[in-house]
């Protein structure tokens, strides 16, 4: 089935010198003095609108229409100079990157106006910047401090001992709680954060749980999507990093330290204790054993199962991780084994 495509129109338009200049990124074909105030997808495009245009295979699809704006790599830069119909090319090192800032400059985030909502219920203690937005029905409660610029969504609890960084932007409906957060983090709708973690000693009713009195500290420019659940450390904190990415309905136990520039994707868990190093991507469903150690710049495959410590960068797959090459040897051999049977 066909993908319908939307075009995308912004309140202002841009000169290509200033996008190029803005972003960094070259003017291969074209006129600097063309204006654009439209973006689109491949799968809608229309003379005059912005494309990311980064796979060969597109290119001859749009051979009918004329006057793409086509932003690109240097690779296929030539590819489209002669297949597609008078195009304006631009070219980055990293196309993708690039129109993300475009599109950033053409569509800004608006935030609400500062104030607080007067449904929302403020401790006598809490300390809120006069520049900070407190959205319908907040409830913050003692020992919190809200940073300039931040914005709370509505319906968001922030329990105790809260201390949001400037520019912090929080989702609606999430629950927040000794949580200390640098500059910049933004979180999505229904994250819960600072809550006691799963630990306990004993089974069934003699079970004893222990009680959680550390925090969760999380770095500059984090991302934090929907439904993330990170706990609070027992007696040390949960540490996040600068600028960790984490996607939807991801879990980071007790004491987990994540270094900075990480990226956790959808549905990875992390348990308690586990270290993940700097620059580490753990794919969606990845599963972290509590106590092991990632060393920095790992990547881990999608659905993989971390049972023991990393201590080389590189890419690991498999149940348990092991060296890429090596589990997708296995699995060859193992295809191999079954077809001759």
């Amino acid at each position: 089935m066909q993908r319908a495509g939307r075009l995308h129109k912004s309140a202002g338009s841009w000169p290509l010198s200033t996008l190029c200049d803005a972003v960094g990124i070259s003017l291969v074909k074209g006129s600097p003095e063309l204006q654009i105030d439209t973006l689109s997808s491949t799968a809608a495009p229309v003379t005059g609108a912005l494309v990311l245009l980064t796979q060969k295979k597109y290119i001859a699809e749009l051979s009918e229409i004329s006057g793409l704006v086509c932003l690109t790599s240097a690779e296929l830069a030539d590819n489209i100079k002669d297949q597609l119909n008078d195009p304006v090319i631009l070219v980055a090192a990293r196309p993708r990157a690039a129109f993300a800032r475009i599109a950033q400059m053409m569509f800004p985030e608006i935030l609400p106006a500062s104030g607080i909502d007067a449904s929302a219920k403020i401790h006598p203690d809490a300390k809120i910047d006069e520049s900070a937005h407190i959205g319908a029905f907040v409830v913050i409660g003692r020992n919190c401090q809200i940073g300039a610029g931040c914005s709370v969504g509505a319906g968001s609890v922030l329990a105790e001992d809260v201390h949001l960084g400037a520019r912090n932007i929080i989702g609606t409906h999430n629950f927040l709680t000794h949580l200390h957060t640098g500059e910049g983090l933004k979180t999505a709708s229904h994250c819960s954060i600072g809550k006691r973690g799963f630990g306990f000693e004993g089974q069934g009713s003699e079970a004893q749980f222990l009680a959680h009195l550390g925090r969760v500290v999380i770095g500059k420019g984090c991302d934090i999507s929907a439904g993330v659940t990170i706990d609070r450390g027992v007696l040390d904190d949960t540490i996040i990093g600068d600028y960790v990415m984490i996607d939807n309905q991801c879990h980071i136990a007790h004491n987990v330290i994540i270094g900075s520039n990480a990226i956790i994707l959808g549905q990875a868990g992390i348990a308690g204790s586990a270290v993940i190093g700097r620059n580490c991507i753990l794919g969606g469903q990845v599963g972290v054993g509590d106590h092991i150690t990632l060393a920095d710049n790992i990547v881990v495959a999608s659905k993989s199962g971390v049972t023991k410590d990393l201590n080389k960068a590189g890419t690991y797959a498999g149940f348990p991780a092991m060296p890429a090459r090596e589990f997708w040897l296995q699995m060859a051999s193992s295809r191999r084994k079954n077809r001759s049977t």
